[in-house]
């Protein structure tokens, strides 16, 4: 059983000599840049993750792939990448949802 999902973080460009944005003061941090990390991890305890610009099928396939046993059960969030990822490779797909609390 493998389960993945994807997070976003700041994007940060701290050391770098060249900025491709504009310089921000302290504590005005509203900028939208995000870089998405993609994480699997299954339950013997092996970690994936892979830094992607854009979430794209193909790209992640090539990494993903060579590290997940035909048998195992995918467990996601129900992103279309995951589902098309379960319906190409043939591998069994279980989407978790969460519980949504009502007032």
């Amino acid at each position: 059983m493998v389960e993945i999902d994807e997070t976003h973080f700041k994007l940060s460009e701290k050391g770098c000599r060249e900025l491709t944005r504009a310089s921000r003061k302290r504590g005005t941090d509203k900028g939208k840049a995000k870089i998405k990390v993609v994480i699997a991890k299954d339950r013997s305890g092996h970690t994936f993750d892979k830094v992607m610009t854009r979430f794209k099928l193909d790209a992640l396939k090539p990494d993903l792939l060579p590290r997940l046993e035909p048998d195992i059960v995918l467990c996601s969030d129900g992103h279309l990448n995951y589902y098309w990822l379960a319906e190409k490779e043939i591998l069994k797909h279980v989407v978790l949802m969460g519980v949504i609390k009502s007032e």
